[in-house]
C-alpha cells in the first residue's frame, strides 16, 4: 500500500541489518511529481550517525492510530543528522500493539440505549487500548451487552460490548472488559492520541522523580 502522509506521528530509521539509528518527528515531504508513485522525504534526526549516499535504510511510519508500516530504501542524499529518501509502497508490520493498555482514570458516563432521554450511569475507565476498555461501573450488565461510552469529555462517543466480569484476585468484581463495537477511524484516532498523551506524561513524571532522586 502507498504511505499516508497525512496520518504519520513519528518516523524510526533502522539500517540494513535492522539495527535502530534514531527517532524521530521532524520531516518533510517534497513535492511528488505528477502520478509518481513514490514521494521524497527528508528526515532529521540529531542522533544519526554518519550515514552516506546509497546507504540502505528501513524506515518505519508510525500512524496516529498505532499502526506502523516500513519500506527498505536506499539514502538519495546525507549530511549531519539528516538523510533524504524516496519511499513508494510501505508493507504494514503486524504485531500486538492493539493489545497495549494504559492504565488511567478517565471518567466515562455510560448509557445502555442511544436515547437521548436515558440518564446515564458514572464509570470509569481503569485502563484503555485501541481495542477498548476496563469500565468501572456499579450497574449490574450481563456478558454480551452492547453499552454507549461517552468519554474524554464528550470527545468520544463509542459502542462497547461486553466481553466479560472481571475479579481480582480475591473474587471482588473490578470492571468489566469492554471490546469497542464498530469504531470509526476519526474515533480510534482519538484513543491513539490518548493513549500517546498517557504515555508522554508518565515520561515525564519519571523524568521529574529521577531529577528529584526518588526514582
Amino acid at each position: 500500500m502507498l504511505l499516508n502522509k497525512e496520518k504519520i506521528l513519528k518516523i524510526e530509521i533502522y539500517d540494513a541489518k535492522e539495527k535502530h539509528l534514531g527517532t524521530t518527528r521532524i520531516y518533510s515531504f517534497a513535492k511528488s511529481l505528477f502520478k509518481s508513485s513514490t514521494v521524497g522525504i527528508t528526515i532529521k534526526c540529531n542522533n544519526l550517525p554518519n550515514l552516506k549516499k546509497g546507504d540502505t535504510v528501513i524506515i518505519v511510519f508510525e500512524y496516529v492510530n498505532s499502526q506502523r508500516y516500513r519500506a527498505m530504501t536506499k539514502i538519495d542524499a546525507a549530511a549531519k543528522g539528516q538523510i533524504e529518501v524516496k519511499v513508494g509502497e510501505v508493507t504494514e508490520i503486524e504485531e500486538r500493539r492493539r493489545s497495549f493498555k494504559i492504565a488511567t482514570k478517565e471518567k466515562a458516563t455510560v448509557y445502555k440505549t442511544k436515547s437521548e432521554k436515558e440518564e446515564g450511569i458514572e464509570g470509569m475507565i481503569l485502563n484503555i487500548n485501541l481495542g477498548g476498555v476496563l469500565l468501572k461501573c456499579d450497574e449490574y450488565f450481563n456478558v454480551g451487552t452492547i453499552i454507549y461510552l461517552n468519554t474524554f469529555s464528550g470527545e468520544l462517543e463509542v459502542p462497547a460490548k461486553i466481553l466479560r466480569r472481571q475479579n481480582d484476585n480475591n473474587g471482588n468484581f473490578v470492571g468489566y472488559g469492554c471490546q469497542f463495537v464498530d469504531i470509526t477511524e476519526a474515533e480510534e484516532e482519538i484513543v491513539a492520541k490518548y493513549i500517546l498523551e498517557c504515555q508522554v506524561a508518565e515520561r515525564e513524571r519519571r523524568k521529574t522523580l529521577e531529577e528529584m532522586g526518588m526514582s
